[in-house]
């Protein structure tokens, strides 16, 4: 009987046990009370017993991978102890009574963090109390001078020069200045194993933006890359190099360019209202997830700031002039550790440049003004660092920009200097980036160091994303004689590659030799989050669209774009030419070894299985890399998203069949 009993009882408590029924006892509310209370050793457990007992969908497992490694990012950046605090404080105080802490801490000027039980300070919590506290920096005054710094001086000469250049001229691109830069990434020894492949993305300008002309690429080493086309939010050249032991792994390109000043000179009385109903007005008015959100704390202070003002432009006065008077300039965490980062603004009362301007972006588009984001370098003599600004468009003006974090100049009597600010933007600067959050080119695999902006750059390799305290980053700028500004569209020429604009640079001979999904797809390897052992995570639905499971040992570069979103390749089909239905890709391949060996002229199939245009055939372009070559109107979406030439490694165009 004794034996029955217990029988019944392990029985029992095995059909209760997660491991035996539908899941864990673990539920995802817990792991996020864990991770807000801040005990992340806790919470990373429970991840990942939960992902162990459950069966959860890709997407979901990689939001709970991800939730590890912000972890891990949040203990890198508060590192600091009380006592580390104090230390720093007692350069400008006698003492730091404990109950000053107390008060910094509770007005948000001394930011920190509870982590495992333990209260960790923000890395530069110490040096941005002299920034967000006034009566501290009344202190730090005192002590090294109340005296403006080197741009706030060049600017008080600078700006009027550009406003009265604009004044003389219709065209209010002014003031242009050449500037020639060397950046460098640099992965430290031994970040990954030797032979390992390296992928990198670096910034390059946008050749649509207005304010760049003359772009030219002048170096690039190693010389094989791609440049992201200018559909692509974010500007990237991206390269690829072997890990050798021991030794740093450099990526390094040089490229000149002419940058001029931009400012909207106009009466804000004579600003057209907005079409309501447009595609434009209807985006930029509109929630953007996760950090553009109208949420009420957005809507109640944008109502207070905004009052019953209908002009877009003294809306956009008043936001700006909020913004800049109560929220003052201070070092930041990472942007990928923040959930939303006008809130965080809002909540700690300070930001950086990008966090003033993504709750001005915010602010603005909840109060109907369209509004987005820009961002790159700030390329000042001797103040060259990231930066970000905005943009505001007004009907018949157009996009203006608007810098946030430069905020007024106070020295200047004149308004349209002291504005100036809000309704333009100098020369010194790199543009980069259009909007937040985008996908690189071509597709990055792990998740992004820098999840919102780019501007340092992105690594990784096929064991996962290389975060920041794995490589440098170096620019070196030198400015050069300027020629005066056209109104030409902004145009890329290279030495290196004619096709620059296009986003390819392959010699003949060369194959991308790194396939990250061929590397990643089917392995079973020690999982790099979790510690366990187990096949990768399913792809997305998304990633599973650039997956060529028929291509077998087909490079990578064989097809237009295998990365890229905006490829026109068919879900599991091998065509690079989905029309065409008399195209074998394995013949093609077969036919491209062939070439290699013998070192014949490679005829393109347009030539070598020539088709007329009738109607249920893609047809030809007439320039594949001329990203202004118009398709036939009768060329349906689809078609037209497949342009970009699918061998870019033998760099051919397609004849004129139209």
């Amino acid at each position: 009987m004794k034996q029955l009993l217990f029988f019944v009882i392990v029985i029992f408590a095995l059909s209760c046990s997660p491991r035996g029924g539908q899941g864990s006892y673990i539920t995802p509310q817990q792991i996020e009370t864990a991770i807000t209370n801040g005990s992340f050793t806790k919470a990373e457990s429970m991840i990942k017993e939960y992902l162990y007992l459950n069966n959860v969908s890709a997407k979901e497992r990689q939001k709970w991978l991800f939730q590890i490694e912000k972890m891990q990012r949040i203990r890198l950046e508060f590192t600091m102890t009380e006592s580390d605090i104090i230390t720093y404080l007692l350069d400008y105080y006698d003492s730091i009574p404990n109950h000053q802490l107390r008060i910094w801490e509770e007005g948000k000027a001394l930011e920190y963090r509870m982590i495992d039980g333990e209260k960790r300070y923000f890395n530069h919590a110490a040096r941005n109390l002299f920034r967000i506290s006034l009566t501290a920096k009344k202190r730090w005054d005192e002590v090294h001078g109340n005296k403006p710094d080197s741009l706030t001086r060049f600017l008080a000469h600078y700006i009027p020069s550009i406003v009265l250049t604009s004044k003389k001229q219709t065209l209010n691109l002014t003031n242009p200045v050449t500037m020639e830069v060397t950046y460098t990434l640099t992965v430290k020894p031994n970040a990954v194993p030797g032979g390992e492949w390296l992928r990198v993305w670096m910034p390059m300008p946008r050749t649509d933006s207005p304010s760049h002309t003359h772009i030219q690429l002048i170096s690039a080493n190693p010389n094989y890359y791609m440049i992201s086309p200018d559909h692509y939010a974010h500007k990237t050249i991206y390269m690829e190099k072997r890990a050798v032991v021991d030794e740093p792994t450099i990526f390094t390109y040089t490229f000149s360019y002419t940058s001029s000043a931009l400012w909207a000179s106009f009466d804000p009385a004579e600003l057209k209202m907005y079409n309501t109903q447009s595609d434009l007005y209807q985006q930029y008015t509109s929630q953007q997830a996760p950090h553009i959100l109208f949420t009420d704390n957005i809507k109640k202070i944008t109502q207070e700031v905004v009052g019953n003002e209908q002009n877009p432009f003294l809306k956009v006065q008043k936001i700006y002039n909020w913004i800049d008077k109560n929220y003052p300039w201070a070092s930041s965490v990472e942007y990928s550790t923040i959930d939303n980062i006008p809130e965080y603004v809002l909540d700690n009362k300070h930001g950086d440049c990008g966090q003033v301007s993504l709750l001005f972006i915010t602010m603005a588009r909840c109060a109907g003004v369209p509004a987005k984001w820009q961002s790159g370098w700030m390329m000042h003599p001797g103040n060259k660092s990231l930066h970000d600004w905005a943009q505001v468009y007004f009907q018949g003006v157009g996009w203006v920009p608007v810098d946030q974090s430069f905020g007024r100049i106070r020295s200047s009597q004149n308004p349209d200097v002291y504005w100036f600010y809000s309704k333009g933007i100098d020369a010194y600067r790199l543009v980069v980036n259009d909007d937040i959050g985008q996908d690189l080119y071509p597709l990055k695999i792990f998740p992004r160091s820098e999840t919102v902006d780019f501007q340092r750059g992105e690594v990784e390799w096929k064991g996962g994303n290389l975060y920041f305290p794995h490589w440098d980053y170096q620019m070196d700028i030198s400015y050069k004689p300027t020629a005066p500004p056209t109104k030409e569209k902004s145009k890329t020429t290279t030495s290196v590659s004619p096709y620059l604009d296009a986003g390819y640079r392959m010699p003949p001979d060369y194959r991308w030799s790194f396939d990250p999904f061929q590397e990643l797809r089917y392995q079973v390897q020690t999982d790099y989050y979790s510690g366990y052992s187990g096949e990768y995570p399913q792809h997305t639905s998304d990633q599973r669209s650039y997956l060529r499971q028929e291509t077998g040992d087909l490079p990578a570069s064989f097809y237009q774009d295998v990365y890229s979103p905006s490829s026109g390749y068919e879900y599991n089909s091998p065509n690079p030419y989905p029309a065409r239905q008399d195209y074998s890709v394995s013949e093609e391949y077969s036919y491209m070894q062939g070439v290699r060996s013998s070192q014949d002229r490679y005829i393109p199939p347009s030539e070598r299985y020539p088709l007329p245009n009738n109607g249920n055939r893609l047809p030809y372009r007439r320039d594949l890399y001329n990203p202004q070559s118009v398709y036939p109107p009768s060329m349906t979406d689809p078609q037209r998203s497949s342009g970009i030439n699918p061998y870019p490694d033998y760099g051919y165009r397609y004849p004129d069949v139209r």
